[in-house]
């Protein structure tokens, strides 16, 4: 399956790793071109566990990239997790604007209807949020965009196994997800369809 992961933070990052650990193809982008530049040379600009072996061997094995060309990175996956920074405004409350501006990004930018996962840290209801700014950003397009939102973990140093037990928080399907060329696959069954394309050595050196 072709991946794209809008973010390259500690969310987005160990994010792509996982996705391509597990066999997908996986294109990563951000608006930060230093950093994007860094990946590209195979350097890894955060500290996460095992973190800069799985990003090199992905490399390698090409089933991971990076771009700063967000739209060519929409354009290449069949489903798309937003991993951008929701930072807290002066009141306390999430600040959503990056979201909105990732939702309108996908509806300009593609030309093939799109699975949108969000696995920022974000308040309850994004989902319906995100939901709803993407109908309204499509309109007139003719695409479909389907949306879940997966529960992110701010445990840097576990990021990688917590990853592949993951909780849905919100989507649009009660018991499945079905996208154009994406296999039907029940949610509740997400980290079992990503974890048994890792081989059992790959899973033990990763969380030793």
């Amino acid at each position: 399956m072709r991946l794209s992961v809008v973010g390259c933070g500690y969310v987005g990052l160990v994010t792509g790793a996982c996705l391509a650990e597990a066999g997908h193809e996986v294109v990563c982008t951000d608006i930060d071109e230093k950093r994007i530049a860094q990946l590209q040379a195979g350097e890894v600009p955060i500290y996460e566990h095992h973190l800069d072996k799985i990003l090199e061997s992905a490399l390698k094995a090409g089933k991971i990239s990076y771009t700063s060309d967000a739209g060519d990175a929409i354009r290449r996956g069949d489903a798309i997790f937003i991993c951008v920074g929701t930072p807290p405004k002066e009141n306390g409350d999430a600040d959503l604007s990056a979201i909105d501006h990732v939702a309108r990004q996908i509806a300009t930018e593609a030309r093939s209807s799109k699975l949108v996962i969000e696995k920022s840290t974000v308040p309850a209801r994004t989902g319906l949020e995100l939901r709803r700014a993407l109908t309204a950003y499509s309109r007139n397009s003719g695409l479909t965009f389907r949306v879940a939102s997966i529960q992110n973990s701010s445990a840097k140093a576990l990021r990688y196994r917590i990853f592949f037990t993951p909780t849905v928080l919100w989507s649009e399907w009660r018991t499945r997800i079905r996208h154009a060329t994406c296999a039907r696959f029940t949610v509740q069954s997400w980290s079992a369809r990503f974890a048994a394309r890792c081989t059992m050595a790959r899973a033990r050196r990763a969380v030793r």
